[in-house]
């Protein structure tokens, strides 16, 4: 079920809920109590799992940044690893250079 079927399932008992209410057919005020905790459980219903579908999109997208993290972390170790050769070699010729001398 996605949010979409939610607000569909929400839409529709709201209209039918509406439509009762603006041409006065509450006839039977205990089938109307009834009629309304049934509405109140399909609200609550799809509020949790609106909330449990908002905890799994919250979970990949922090997967998701993790795994980004985690390439950021090794692009940014293997340009330190590039830049300290560079150091070294740099050091080296330079250690060359005063041997030669």
């Amino acid at each position: 079920m996605s949010r979409e079927e939610v607000l569909n399932i929400l839409s529709d008992n709201i209209l039918k809920m509406n439509k009762k209410i603006q041409r006065g057919q509450i006839r039977d005020n205990e089938k109307e109590k009834i009629r309304i905790q049934q509405f109140k459980a399909i609200v609550y219903g799809c509020n949790t799992f609106n909330n449990i579908l908002k905890d799994e999109q919250m979970d990949m997208v922090l997967e998701e940044l993790e795994s980004i993290k985690r390439s950021i972390n090794k692009s940014t170790a293997e340009e330190i690893a590039e830049d300290m050769k560079v150091v070294e070699d740099t050091i080296r010729k330079l250690n060359d250079n005063e041997g030669g001398n």
